[in-house]
């Protein structure tokens, strides 16, 4: 055993092994969050509604946007402490650490005061819903802060094990708890279990920290250091409120033009397409990091980092991608028709939002390398371009009759551009390599390629709906032959990425670890 994982290692680097160990450990804790949440939330859509959700969808959006009061410090010192302990600067990491979590809980208190002071005011303006709603979301968001600023320490330390767990016992909560107090208190039983929720996610992180110096968060406060967090922090909080606003601007012209149950159908396509974003965005996280490292150790060499923006794409678009939006195309809806008929108009929404998914979930590579070679202000930039199609894109939409299928329409054809800007963006600050050169082209003959299967066997084979048990039946031979059809692509994965061979070393060092521990 020793000598075979001997040579196994001998092919691949210590630091890819690293990256696939971490990638395994915290997308399958991710996947399997994604998967219990998305029965779970089978069962509580079924107490709350279309109206019920589209109140929750609102009152997150509204969440999302409280985050812009921090200025981007969490961002900033993400990408900073990273780039400190590339360079090897412990006491800076340590002022990074501690001006980023007092200034992230000064924030947020003034946050928490506003949105008080907006209840007070309004109060006899607003529904029960929403009132309460607030209140829960503004009590809650000065702890969410504090989390995320743990949450911050532990990424750039690697330590994706704890996350993963973390992950798991918030899935185990929002089950638990989740189905209970929405089964007794509705719509408000949704408020109450995220406040629980969150509360326990801390307790987990501090307790963990306890146990690590690296890991622990101090208050304390340097003038220079925030100055440093802000002149990054501003830029990329501009980034995220433009990612935010991308992602809720269909929302807030669904409520306007079609009303709160017209969001609760929209908002269930959008969920599931997230359980596919979520996978791409899971492994950017554990990619941050390491980019950050990798450019301090080069004296910011920005040509050090293309297997970070060409292997990450390649392995989304010819292999991850194509298997998550096939699994969903056929899947999701027989789960609508049958367990949720009240969502039905969901159905030809989320088969749109799914080509759509293919390119929106390959942004983030390209982003986290414009945001490591330090062009800050430049994704800002291309960040309000991409807005402004999608603007005019949902314009076109709203001119023609806003409906739920063609706003989607329109979200698809925006993020397919606004990847494109990005990616070739990327490229060129890494030289635009020739050997990379017709990558693009790849990439979107992959996903014309898919679509294109995915509409044929589709249509050429029935849909059974009378019953579950045949609707999935018919609904698993779509999959199956769809995922035959992909077998070319999975090839072309295995032979730039060697994907088998990465997860028999993993399995392989499992082993011998475990051997040697015995």
């Amino acid at each position: 055993m020793t000598d075979s994982f001997s040579v196994a290692v001998s092919g691949k680097s210590g630091e890819q092994l690293d990256i696939a160990h971490d990638a395994a450990w915290y997308t399958a804790a991710t996947y399997i969050s994604q998967i219990v949440a998305f029965a779970t939330g089978i069962v509580i859509k079924r107490f709350i509604g279309p109206t019920g959700l589209g109140i929750w969808t609102m009152l997150t959006v509204f969440l999302s946007y409280l985050s812009i009061l921090e200025f981007g410090v969490t961002q900033a010192a993400t990408k900073e402490i990273a780039y400190e302990l590339g360079k090897g600067d412990e006491d800076q990491v340590e002022r990074l650490k501690g001006t980023q979590f007092s200034f992230v809980t000064l924030t947020a208190l003034i946050g928490l005061s506003g949105i008080v002071a907006y209840v007070v005011i309004r109060c006899d303006k607003l529904s029960p819903e929403f009132l309460i709603g607030l209140l829960v979301i503004g009590f809650c968001f000065p702890v969410l802060q504090i989390q995320l600023a743990h949450m911050t320490i532990f990424w750039v330390n690697k330590e994706f094990r704890a996350t993963s767990l973390m992950m798991l016992l918030e899935t185990l909560s929002n089950t638990v708890l989740g189905i209970f107090l929405v089964w007794q208190y509705g719509v408000y039983g949704l408020f109450f279990n995220f406040a629980i929720t969150l509360f326990i996610k801390l307790g987990y992180l501090l307790l963990m920290a306890k146990c690590s110096a690296h890991l622990c968060i101090r208050f304390s406060w340097n003038k220079a250091v925030l100055k440093r967090l802000l002149g990054v922090g501003i830029p990329l909080q501009i980034v995220s409120l433009v990612a935010i606003l991308k992602l809720s601007l269909a929302t807030i012209l669904v409520a306007y033009f079609l009303g709160t149950t017209a969001v609760g159908c929209y908002a269930l396509a959008l969920s599931i397409q997230t359980y596919i974003y979520m996978m791409p965005n899971s492994f950017s996280i554990i990619m941050f990091p390491r980019l950050q490292e990798r450019f301090a150790m080069n004296k910011n060499d920005a040509s050090t980092l293309l297997t970070f923006l060409s292997k990450p794409l390649r392995g989304l678009a010819f292999f991850v991608l194509p298997l998550l939006i096939s699994v969903s195309y056929f899947l999701a809806p027989v789960l609508i028709r049958q367990i949720l008929p009240e969502f039905e108009p969901t159905i030809l929404v989320l088969k749109v939002l799914l080509a759509g998914t293919f390119f929106l979930s390959m942004e983030h590579m390209p982003g986290q390398i414009i945001t490591t070679t330090n062009r800050l202000w430049q994704r800002v930039g291309l960040g309000l371009l991409s807005t402004i199609i999608l603007i005019v894109c949902m314009a076109g939409a709203v001119s023609y009759g806003a409906t739920l299928v063609k706003i989607a329409c329109a979200v698809t054809f925006a993020n397919t551009l606004g990847f494109f800007i990005g990616f070739f963006y990327a490229f060129s600050l890494i030289g635009n390599p020739r050997s990379e050169r017709w990558l693009w082209a790849k990439l979107l003959g992959t996903f014309t390629y898919l679509m294109l299967s995915l509409i044929v066997i589709d249509q050429a084979l029935p849909t059974w709906g009378d019953s579950l048990l045949r609707d999935f039946g018919m609904a698993f031979a779509k999959l199956a032959i769809s995922l035959i059809t992909f077998l070319p692509l999975f090839l072309i994965a295995e032979h730039n990425l060697s994907i088998v061979q990465t997860i028999r070393i993993l399995i392989l060092s499992r082993l011998s670890g475990a051997s040697h521990v015995a």
